[in-house]
């Protein structure tokens, strides 16, 4: 994913009497599985995103029987 490179190492110069100073270069290269990783998790959010859509159309399930429902074919008294 990663890599950490050590670039040079410089010493600064300091006034006589004091301890030395030091520069180290680091390089950081980000590899391109990170990019790739936030390709995927993209598409796996558009993806989502098109069954929800898709979900959202689909007429209502028909009905499994249970208690909740009423019977369809039962007679209303509407008097």
């Amino acid at each position: 994913m990663m890599s950490l490179g050590l670039g040079r190492i410089l010493a600064g110069e300091t006034p006589p009497g004091d301890r030395k100073a030091f520069y180290i270069e680091l390089t950081l290269k980000v590899d391109a599985a990170v990019s790739e990783e936030r390709q995927q998790a993209k598409l796996f959010a558009s993806l989502l995103a098109d069954i929800a859509r898709q979900r959202a159309q689909l007429p209502p399930s028909p009905s499994n029987g249970s208690d909740d429902e009423p019977d369809p074919d039962a007679d209303l008294d509407l008097d």
